[in-house]
């Protein structure tokens, strides 16, 4: 295996994503660029330098579609993962991988197959009550399950001894945990919503903007290509980020996820 640098791993992200919006828009699948993805396309007109996933989101009426149409005809090294069908993928949601690829701190103790390579993240977004017991009974799963199975590469000794007894103890499985969520998703979703966004994401509640600011996708320049973002994008990273958005963090503050990323 050889390691691969942040350049390579942006190279490898953005041919995912051009495929995923070829896709996408040939089969009439609307999408939105979400995050720190949305924030690069903003400010830097790409990736944020230092950023090393994409995520998107795409409508909860067209998200079991999309997973059909990128099974059948994403390119072969490209697989639609979802936790059914690929134990490295340990989220409710899909994320489609480049399979000549390993991220090394994901999954190292997974036979080679099974383990996740670079990838993009794609949730999907519901039409929903901001602060309905629905979607507050979804972040109290959401943090269970994080709190019980969720295990950083940087967790020390003690703390990595009480999540292990934890999940000893849990009565539910991460699977069932994670379909238990996958429903309490659909739960979430009413078509008359007054807000709009993803419930599974790391933001939380802020990641749940009025419908007007998601709005129809627009398209934004990324690293040469066009790919589909929100249609008010300074009023939904001021939800994410705050006003000072357009600032760069200070580098002691830059949140990487990739540590070992490596072509095989």
């Amino acid at each position: 295996m050889k390691k691969i640098d942040i350049e390579e791993i942006h190279k490898r992200l953005l041919s995912i994503a051009t495929c995923f919006h070829e896709i996408c828009c040939k089969n009439g699948i609307p999408y939105y660029m979400l995050g720190g993805t949305m924030l690069g396309a903003y400010r830097h007109k790409g990736f944020i330098p230092w950023d090393d996933d994409m995520d998107f989101g795409v409508p909860i009426e067209d998200y079991e579609r999309m997973i059909e149409v990128m099974t059948s005809d994403l390119p072969s090294k490209y697989i639609c993962t979802t936790f059914q069908n690929n134990p490295g993928n340990r989220c409710s949601y899909v994320k489609i991988m480049d399979s000549t690829t390993l991220i090394e701190d994901y999954t190292n103790r997974l036979p080679l197959k099974k383990q996740l390579g670079v990838n993009i993240d794609v949730v999907p977004l519901v039409n929903c009550d901001k602060d309905s017991p629905a979607i507050k009974h979804l972040f109290f799963l959401r943090r269970l399950t994080r709190l019980v199975y969720y295990e950083p590469t940087d967790c020390g000794i003690i703390k990595k001894s009480i999540k292990r007894i934890l999940r000893f103890t849990f009565p539910i499985s991460q699977d069932k945990m994670l379909r238990k969520i996958q429903r309490n998703v659909i739960k979430c979703h009413k078509r008359n919503g007054k807000y709009c966004g993803s419930i599974l994401g790391a933001w939380g509640a802020k990641e749940i903007v009025p419908k007007d600011i998601m709005g129809q996708p627009k398209l934004y320049p990324f690293e040469g290509i066009q790919l589909y973002g929100v249609s008010q994008p300074e009023l939904y990273l001021t939800s994410l980020y705050g006003q000072g958005f357009m600032k760069p963090p200070p580098e002691g503050d830059l949140h990487i996820h990739l540590n070992n990323a490596y072509v095989i």
